[in-house]
C-alpha cells in the first residue's frame, strides 16, 4: 500500500494551479495556449550584426587578459569565457554570426555598453520607436 498523495489528474492539476493562481478571487481567467508560449526575440538587422563583431573584434584587440585592472577589453570572467573566445575567434577571422550567436554575444556586450563600446552603442541597440 502507498502511502502519501494520490498523483493528479491533469483536470485536478489544472483546478488546482487555477486555485493557487486566482487565489479564490470570482472571475480570474487562466489562458492556456500551447506550448509554445516563450517570447521571441526580435530579428536583428545585418547592421546590428556587423556592429557586434566589430565591438567583439574591438574588445579582443585591447584586451590583455584581465591581468591589469586597466579598464579595457574583456573582464576576467569574459576572457577565460569558452563561448566568448569562440565568438571572437570568428569576429576575427571575419566570420558573420548567426542570429542566435549575435543575440547572445549582444547579451554579453552590454556590460560593456557605457565603458567601452560607446562609438557602436547606437548600432548594437538601437532605439525603435
Amino acid at each position: 500500500m502507498k502511502y502519501g498523495p494520490k498523483p493528479l489528474t491533469s483536470r485536478e492539476a489544472y483546478e488546482a494551479a487555477r486555485a493557487r493562481h486566482t487565489r479564490g478571487r470570482p472571475g480570474s481567467i487562466i489562458t492556456v495556449t500551447g506550448p509554445s508560449t516563450a517570447p521571441v526575440a526580435p530579428r536583428l538587422s545585418e547592421d546590428t550584426c556587423l556592429a557586434i563583431g566589430e565591438a567583439t573584434v574591438f574588445l579582443s584587440r585591447v584586451c590583455d587578459g584581465a591581468l591589469e585592472r586597466d579598464h579595457q577589453g574583456w573582464n576576467k570572467y569574459d576572457a577565460s569565457s569558452e563561448f566568448v573566445n569562440g565568438m571572437r575567434q570568428l569576429a576575427i577571422e571575419g566570420r558573420p554570426y548567426t542570429q542566435a550567436q549575435a543575440g547572445a554575444m549582444r547579451v554579453v556586450l552590454f556590460k560593456y555598453k557605457i565603458t567601452q563600446l560607446q562609438h557602436l552603442a547606437a548600432r548594437i541597440w538601437p532605439v525603435t520607436p
